[in-house]
């Protein structure tokens, strides 16, 4: 009996010592933080803002229409459908099965690497990649130094390559030119003279998962889109980014894809009907090595398109008939008046 009072009071000793009063609440006036300390407060105030942060736009994702190329060759009714709509809603698709080895590009440059760095003036530096614009002139005047930099066999390699490829882009580029102003005006056309622009691109690891959309500006002020269409041939496994009508868009692609965007020239001829397009070429990063990657772009323009008149513009709309009907029957009026 005596040991459970024991218990009782020592557990009565242990629990009943005083608890920590409460913290008396600080005093404040008309809201502010702390009226012991009116520094802090104010400095609180002061810093306690939401700072405005400038995040870059969303990049939606979407797949314009790729078209087997033979079909376009013979064409088929679906291919040459799908060409157009995705030609007027975005102006870009993508061609399949065009017959152009990358890989034996793609080989033949690397191996070339160092004429990129050669000073003339088709060679030109953007920071994260360099361009050669080729013609037909241009084998002559680099000749020099191009063999210096990477021996006069490899050059001859490299400019054999070059025409090969320039030659089939631009042939791609007349027979697409006539099947999209062909479908436009509903009739079969001949486009004529035409004028092409070739050009190589070496771009290093900083343009890798660069996809903002200040940097796709960028390239669109620094590139002019005054052609018919733009051919990309890209040697790698790449991101398409372009700015639209829709906003910023960009897609997926690989080398055994052409990208084709139209330019100016086409949406200017169709009256906005045909969308132009520019973008940026983002490539995947190699895991295992530190290697540039490569692409070729064919710039067409056709030089008499403003003479293939559409069906639409042919068309005398009702008030221009009558507007002529009307200074007809004036005319015949003042001279029956004037020999009457």
């Amino acid at each position: 009996m005596e040991r459970k009072k024991f218990n009782r009071k020592s557990r009565l000793i242990y629990t009943s010592s005083p608890a920590a009063p409460p913290p008396s609440p600080i005093p404040t006036a008309r809201g502010s933080r702390s009226a012991a300390d009116p520094l802090l407060s104010d400095y609180i105030d002061k810093t306690a803002q939401i700072p405005a942060l400038a995040l870059p736009r969303h990049v939606n994702k979407f797949k314009p229409e790729e078209i087997n190329y033979e079909s376009l060759v013979f064409r088929e009714r679906d291919s040459l459908r799908r060409l157009l709509r995705s030609a007027r809603e975005f102006g870009v698709f993508r061609i399949s099965n065009h017959g152009i080895a990358t890989e034996e590009l793609r080989f033949a440059l690397a191996n070339s690497e160092r004429i990129f760095g050669i000073t003339v003036e088709c060679c030109t530096s953007y920071g994260d990649h360099e361009k050669i614009v080729w013609h037909g002139d241009d084998r002559r005047i680099m000749e020099e130094a191009a063999a210096a930099a990477i021996g006069a066999r490899n050059y001859h390699i490299f400019c054999e390559k070059m025409e090969n490829v320039g030659r089939k882009l631009e042939g791609m580029a007349e027979e697409l030119g006539k099947i999209i102003v062909g479908k436009q005006i509903e009739e079969s056309v001949e486009i004529g003279e035409s004028t092409s622009t070739l050009s190589i691109y070496r771009y290093h690891r900083a343009n890798i998962n660069d996809r903002s959309s200040s940097v796709i500006g960028e390239i669109i002020q620094q590139e002019s889109n005054q052609y018919s269409l733009s051919l990309h041939l890209l040697l790698e496994p790449s991101e398409f980014c372009l700015e639209s009508s829709h906003g910023n868009l960009s897609f997926d692609t690989s080398s055994e894809t052409l990208v084709v965007t139209i330019g100016k020239e086409l949406e200017e001829w169709s009256h906005g009907e045909l969308k132009s397009a520019q973008g940026k070429i983002i490539f995947k990063p190699f895991l295992q090595t530190n290697r540039p990657s490569f692409s070729i772009e064919q710039k067409w323009s056709a030089s008499n398109l403003r003479k293939v008149v559409r069906e639409s513009d042919k068309i005398i709309s009702l008030t221009n008939q009558i507007f002529f009907l009307l200074v007809v029957a004036f005319l015949y009026n003042a001279f029956a008046y004037i020999f009457a």
